[in-house]
């Protein structure tokens, strides 16, 4: 299969269009990177190859070319890593994404039943290949605060959905109603799960006041 991801080079003070294009096929188990690489570069594949395992995906015993073009421009630097493993990743099929800067970051708060926060959404920081890959979603993978297991929440430029696995034995309630596979969620949404209700929302509260109790009259 052939993948090819946007990347650029510097020459100097310009920087120039690079094209990162990977094809696996059937053959002897190869990592071959073409298109005038310099030592950097050559060297990224065994970086790349440690990274993928790291995070759960392994190279397959195949013949994996990664050419960058134009093949007349020299590469250099370690800058190539990102781009030839994400293209790595789209060419085995286990990706497929695009990143624009108009991503919907997350966003909004999480509230109990006593109206104490309980989570920050858009505090949630996610580094790394994984965090590049999921980025405009949580889940308790990314979040152990979050109070909502087996859900995930997807930020859209249409709104907030929860994406709720529901073949678990805990039942989760949305505004009343038994949660779907994707409840869109507004801005005031009750969220039960396993006995306590959180409510999502989309601006912070003020934490509640908390009145000291009187002193009890001295007995004399």
């Amino acid at each position: 299969m052939l993948a090819q991801v946007g990347s650029a080079s510097v020459a100097g003070v310009e920087s120039h269009a690079v094209s990162v294009e990977v094809n696996i096929s059937v053959g002897l188990p190869s990592f071959v990177v073409v298109g005038l690489p310099q030592g950097a570069v050559r060297e990224g594949r065994e970086r790349v190859i440690a990274a993928l395992s790291n995070v759960g995906h392994r190279i397959p015993s195949r013949r994996i070319t990664v050419n960058l073009a134009p093949a007349d421009t020299p590469k250099e630097g370690s800058a190539f890593d990102f781009p030839i493993a994400v293209a790595v990743l789209v060419a085995l099929g286990i990706a497929f994404f695009v990143i624009t800067r108009r991503h919907v970051m997350p966003h909004g708060y999480i509230y109990d039943d006593r109206q104490q926060l309980v989570i920050d959404l858009s505090s949630v920081r996610k580094g790394g290949l994984r965090g590049m890959m999921s980025r405009g979603t949580i889940s308790m993978a990314d979040a152990p605060d979050l109070p909502l297991p087996g859900a995930t929440l997807v930020f859209k430029r249409s709104g907030v959905e929860l994406h709720y696995d529901n073949s678990t034995s805990l039942t989760m309630r949305v505004d009343g109603r038994p949660a779907a596979r994707v409840v869109h969620l507004r801005d005031g949404s009750r969220i039960g799960f396993s006995g306590r209700l959180f409510e999502f929302t989309t601006s912070r509260r003020r934490a509640p006041r908390v009145v000291p109790a009187s002193p009890e009259p001295a007995m004399g």
